[in-house]
């Protein structure tokens, strides 16, 4: 499924858009959604005209009433005594705006800002995360300088890859992918460049 197809149904949105602060959009999550979510995941919001595309910074989740009181149960107890209870609690994600959708193609840089209450959408499966990495047939991994920009660390690089590693060797030519990193992070100098590249090579089984 494509970029463009992932967004046509609004049963398949994760949440919406609840805050932009520049660079950052957090993401109000479906509580259906929360555990499936991971920080490295691809999210693009359905915004009218380009559509902004960013990558999962952190997750959060806070009591709508504003406190928690301790209840010294086990989660599994608390489910079946309140089967409900997640529809009390905020759940969100912000992501790191580093790409659009404009014209049939995944664009390395921002175009506006997206709306509130926009619905966002998880990027996943071969084809799409090939939009993403390869816009014009070959590796483009320039997004990274906009995700470190908007707070990402080195570990989060490394998650970013692990957590999309069964579809990006599935792309194949992963020793290419890791050279277009290598290449992105040196442009930025990272802190613990090595140890990151080393990291990104053992988890794609690059020799």
């Amino acid at each position: 499924m494509s970029l463009i197809q992932s967004i046509v149904n609004s049963k398949n949105a994760v949440g919406e858009v609840a805050n932009v602060d520049d660079m950052l959009i957090d993401i109000f999550l479906y509580p259906e959604y929360f555990g499936k979510i991971k920080v490295g995941n691809i999210i693009v919001v359905d915004s009218e005209g380009d559509k902004p595309i960013g990558i999962v910074l952190r997750l959060s989740h806070s009591p709508k009433a504003g406190s928690i009181t301790p209840l010294r149960e086990s989660l599994e107890k608390l489910r079946k005594r309140y089967p409900d209870y997640q529809y009390y609690l905020n759940y969100v994600t912000t992501i790191v705006y580093t790409s659009h959708y404009s014209d049939n193609e995944v664009r390395h840089s921002r175009s506006h800002s997206p709306h509130l209450h926009e619905l966002a959408y998880l990027v996943e499966g071969k084809t799409s995360l090939k939009e993403f990495l390869m816009p014009k047939g070959v590796w483009d991994t320039s997004f990274l300088i906009n995700y470190l920009q908007g707070g990402a660390r080195p570990f989060n690089i490394i998650e970013f890859v692990e957590n999309n590693s069964v579809s990006l060797k599935n792309l194949g030519d992963v020793k290419g992918f890791v050279k277009s990193v290598a290449r992105t992070l040196a442009i930025s100098h990272i802190d613990y460049y090595g140890y990151v590249i080393n990291k990104v090579m053992n988890i794609l089984e690059v020799k």
